[in-house]
C-alpha cells in the first residue's frame, strides 16, 4: 500500500515546521524586537508572492513511462540535500548563531519547495533574515570609511583642498562627517533586493544572476560615493541649498540605481546574437 501525494506532502511540511521551530521563532523575535529595520518582511513577502505566480514552473515534471513493479521511488538529489540541510540545522543551532541556522533553514525550505530553480527567490530569501542591524554593527564602520576616502579623492580632482580624519572630511575650517546612515547599506541591500526581484521576475539562470550581483554592487557603492561629494558641497557651505535637498539627492540617486539595474537586467534578458563573418567571396572566374 502506498501513501497519498497529500499525505507524503502534509508529513513533510510537519517535520520542516517541527525542526525550523526555532529558527522561525527567532526570525520573528529578532525583526519585531526593535534591534532591527524589518526590511526581512518586505524580501519575504516578494518572495511568497513570485513563488505563488510562477509555481507551475518551480515543480519538476514527472518522467514519462512506468516504474517496474516493487522498485522504491527514487528521490530526487535536492530533497536529499534539503533533508541534509535540515539535520545540519536542527544540530548545528546547539553551537552556532541563530543568523547561521536560520541561513542553514532556508537552504532546506529553497531546496524541498523548488525554489532553487529561481536563483532571484533564493536571494529574496536569504533578505528576508534581519541582518541590517548585523551589517551596521560589522560593516558600517569600514564602509564609511571607504566612503570619505573616495570623496576625498574625489573632491580634490576638483581641485578643492579637503583633508580627512577618520570619517570626518575638513575644508576651510567646516568639518563634515559621514554618518551612519549614510554608511550605503540601506542603499545597498534595497540594490540586492530589486536586483533579486528583477532576477526572479524574468527567471535569469545562475550563471546571469552571479553576474548581476557584483554589477549591481558596483553601481550601488558608486551612486553612494557620489551621494556623499554631493552632499559636502552644502554641508560645508560652499553652497546653499533648501533643507530638502539631502532627501532628494538620495532620491534620485536611488531612482538612477534603479534605471540602471532595469538596463542591466533588459540587456542580460536579452537572447545573444552572433553574427557570423564568412570570407567566402563566390567562385573566382579563370
Amino acid at each position: 500500500m502506498t501513501s497519498s501525494p497529500f499525505k507524503e506532502g502534509a508529513g513533510v511540511a510537519a517535520a520542516f515546521f517541527l525542526a525550523l521551530w526555532p529558527q522561525a521563532q527567532w526570525f520573528v523575535e529578532r525583526t519585531f524586537d526593535g534591534s532591527d529595520e524589518p526590511l526581512g518582511l518586505l524580501a519575504l513577502a516578494t518572495a511568497a508572492i513570485l513563488a505563488w505566480q510562477g509555481k507551475d514552473l518551480l515543480v519538476r515534471k514527472k518522467t514519462r513511462g512506468r516504474r517496474p513493479l516493487n522498485t522504491p521511488p527514487a528521490v530526487p538529489l535536492s530533497q536529499q540535500l534539503a533533508w541534509l540541510a535540515l539535520v545540519l540545522t536542527v544540530a548545528s543551532s546547539f553551537f552556532l548563531p541563530s543568523l547561521i541556522t536560520a541561513a542553514l533553514g532556508l537552504c532546506a525550505v529553497a531546496l524541498v519547495a523548488g525554489l532553487f530553480r529561481n536563483p532571484g527567490l533564493m536571494g529574496l530569501l536569504f533578505l528576508s533574515l534581519p541582518v541590517m542591524a548585523s551589517l551596521d554593527f560589522y560593516l558600517g564602520w569600514p564602509v564609511r570609511l571607504a566612503v570619505s576616502v573616495c570623496a576625498e579623492g574625489l573632491l580634490n580632482l576638483l581641485q578643492l583642498p579637503v583633508t580627512r580624519e577618520g570619517t570626518l572630511l575638513f575644508f576651510q575650517g567646516a568639518e563634515v562627517g559621514v554618518d551612519p546612515p549614510c554608511s550605503g547599506l540601506r542603499m545597498l541591500w534595497f540594490t540586492a533586493y530589486l536586483s533579486c526581484t528583477l532576477a526572479a521576475m524574468n527567471r535569469l539562470s545562475s550563471r546571469k544572476f552571479l553576474l548581476l550581483l557584483p554589477l549591481a554592487a558596483l553601481l550601488s557603492i558608486a551612486a553612494n560615493i557620489l551621494r556623499a561629494v554631493a552632499l559636502f558641497f552644502p554641508e560645508s557651505g560652499l553652497l546653499s541649498f533648501p533643507h530638502w535637498t539631502h532627501e532628494a539627492i538620495g532620491a534620485a540617486l536611488h531612482l538612477t540605481v534603479a534605471l540602471g539595474l532595469l538596463a542591466l537586467v533588459n540587456k542580460l534578458t536579452q537572447p545573444c546574437k552572433t553574427i557570423l563573418h564568412s570570407s567566402y567571396s563566390g567562385p573566382v572566374s579563370a
